[in-house]
């Protein structure tokens, strides 16, 4: 094997690697974006259960279901531009 073709077999594995990273985190926010729908149907269901007259739980159904990661180290290699 020679320089070029080792160099080129570290690239391509660098590559595979960061393909199989963004098809997790693809992933995991296609998860994400599911159970927030399932979270948002079931708060609006509680809120119909409700009696007449008394507080609904859920007045605003995106109250405390999100949570911000940009203070995370590694945020700045998956944000999207």
């Amino acid at each position: 094997m020679s320089y070029d073709e080792a160099a080129y077999s570290i690239d391509a594995d660098e590559e595979v690697k960061d393909r199989e990273s963004n098809d997790l985190i693809i992933g995991l926010l296609t998860y994400t974006k599911t159970l927030e729908s399932m979270v948002l149907e079931l708060r609006k269901a509680v809120n119909a259960l409700t009696p007449q007259g008394q507080e609904q739980p859920f007045p605003d159904l995106h109250t405390d279901i999100y949570e911000a990661f940009d203070d995370h180290p590694a945020y700045e290699r998956y944000v999207v531009l």
